[in-house]
């Protein structure tokens, strides 16, 4: 082989990774989507490919993989998340750290959809997981979606990230119950503007807190003596 031929070596190598991951992020989405009749039956089958594709390529993947790829990773690991609830907890500790590593550094323009997407995938695996499990990242992965806003200023409208972050948001409320009280006055400003956009978000005094006492779809918490503050934490929230 040529000199020449020998220094094309690594982008040629590259390209072979690549795309071999491509491929792979394909039948992804197959996986992601069919997870729950994949599992229905108790077969441990489709956990030993979730493990062997997904778990044991994960840091790999976020070292050296592209965005589009990345991005069809964690949308497959929320999806199980999501489906698989408690059982999901033999992978927490092995993924969690790379979500919170994308989440940290995803800061560019081109990685916000990317970045979205790992922060809703965090939340539904700490719903998945429980608060137990989740509660010793649960301030960590709070203050690094509260800096989305503090350092950036608000997010315009169409920001990817927005909707991301709301939802999270409803899913840590969830987990976290009345220890959410202490972020409200940092994340009330980009909620209440979501408040007039989506119906997710809600700010209810007592008479009207009424007429949904006991609806499971409702995480409600208490601003003071007659406001209460609240996010539709089930029902809305799509993997995209």
């Amino acid at each position: 082989m040529r000199v020449e031929d020998n220094k094309k070596c690594p982008s040629e190598r590259r390209r072979m990774v690549e795309g071999y991951m491509k491929i792979k992020a394909f039948y992804l989405t197959d996986l992601a989507t069919g997870w729950k009749q994949l599992t229905g039956d108790g077969d441990g089958d489709a956990f030993a490919i979730f493990d062997v594709w997904i778990v044991g390529d994960f840091l790999q993947l976020v070292e050296k993989g592209t965005k589009l790829v990345l991005e069809q990773v964690v949308t497959t690991i929320a999806s199980v998340a999501d489906t698989s609830e408690e059982q999901f907890v033999a992978y927490y500790d092995r993924l969690m750290p790379c979500l919170k590593y994308i989440i940290s550094n995803a800061n560019t323009e081109d990685l916000k959809m990317l970045r979205g997407k790992a922060i809703e995938c965090v939340s539904l695996i700490g719903l998945a997981v429980g608060a137990e499990k989740f509660m010793r990242d649960a301030s960590e992965v709070m203050d690094m979606l509260l800096k989305t806003q503090t350092e950036g200023g608000d997010l315009p409208d169409d920001d990817p990230q927005t909707s991301y972050l709301i939802s999270a948001w409803a899913r840590i409320c969830k987990i976290l119950g009345k220890q959410f009280e202490q972020y409200l006055p940092l994340v009330m400003g980009p909620v209440m503007k979501a408040a007039s956009m989506k119906p997710e978000v809600a700010l209810l005094d007592n008479d009207d807190m009424q007429g949904v006492e006991g609806d499971l779809d409702w995480q409600f918490v208490s601003l003071g003596e007659q406001q209460n503050f609240g996010i539709k934490t089930s029902g809305n929230f799509e993997i995209t």
